[in-house]
């Protein structure tokens, strides 16, 4: 093992040991920021890296720039939209419903909802 291997391995270990206060002053060292309000097991992790970073060398262009394509990518699926076409199966009191969503709303029992939730409040109200 070279000698920068064994400092950044004392460093680890040294981090997995240390409790909030001590977490939060390497933080402030090593980031120059406040640390955030995440939690010990997050800092451990954040701090462990940016040890390695800084003697190792951090991530190269080509790899931050396909992280930033598949995170574009990511956001892009997941904004929430149903796709008009998909089948929502829902289950209310045992008993199953499908509901198309549409262009403009959804579809349910031969009928046109604006939302998904007033499907919901007409089915919750057949079974009263």
């Amino acid at each position: 093992m070279e000698p920068k291997d064994i400092e950044v391995r004392k460093k680890l270990i040294e981090i997995h040991r240390m409790g909030t206060d001590e977490l939060k002053g390497k933080w402030h060292r090593l980031y120059r920021t406040e640390p955030p309000a995440y939690g010990d097991q997050f800092m451990r992790r954040r701090l462990a890296y940016r040890v390695q970073e800084l003697a190792y060398g951090g991530m190269d262009g080509e790899t931050i720039a396909w992280i930033d394509s598949v995170n574009e990518r990511l956001e892009r699926r997941t904004t929430g939209e149903i796709m008009p076409g998909a089948l929502i199966v829902l289950e209310w009191r045992g008993k199953r419903y499908e509901v198309k969503k549409i262009k403009d709303g959804f579809e349910w029992d031969g009928r046109l909802f604006g939302s998904l939730t007033l499907v919901c409040d007409d089915v919750s109200r057949l079974s009263d």
